[in-house]
């Protein structure tokens, strides 16, 4: 009965910290921000002269900004400035006309900046 509790309650940690280590994004918010420097996989994007494997890069990393916290500032007011970043990352993905100017306009960095860096 010991063996069997034992092990149960065994199963039930590693199982809880997998689920925790999971829920954590790929990349971090400083992760993003240097691959979004002027030389990063970003500007190939922007420009229009990328590959298919860095456009699916740059949406996993705005993706993975999305689920980030930010430092400061609300939930909410991250969530409106990383929807449509996001958003527009699938449609360079997709090939979707005038998507590259749609994610060059929504992947404002002064007006993020200006509300969630500290």
């Amino acid at each position: 009965m010991r063996i069997a509790l034992s092990l149960g309650l065994l199963a039930l940690f590693v199982t809880a910290g997998y689920l925790r280590a999971e829920d954590k994004p790929k990349y971090t918010i400083k992760d993003v921000m240097k691959e979004c420097k002027p030389k990063g996989v970003i500007k190939k994007v922007l420009s229009g002269d990328s590959t298919d494997a860095e456009k699916k890069k740059v949406l996993e990393l705005f993706e993975a900004l999305a689920a980030n916290k930010p430092s400061k500032g609300d939930a909410e007011s991250w969530k409106k400035f990383n929807d449509p970043i996001v958003a527009a990352a699938k449609d360079v993905v997709d090939g979707k006309d005038g998507a590259v100017a749609t994610l060059k306009k929504a992947a404002n960095c002064s007006d993020c900046h200006a509300e969630h860096k500290k």
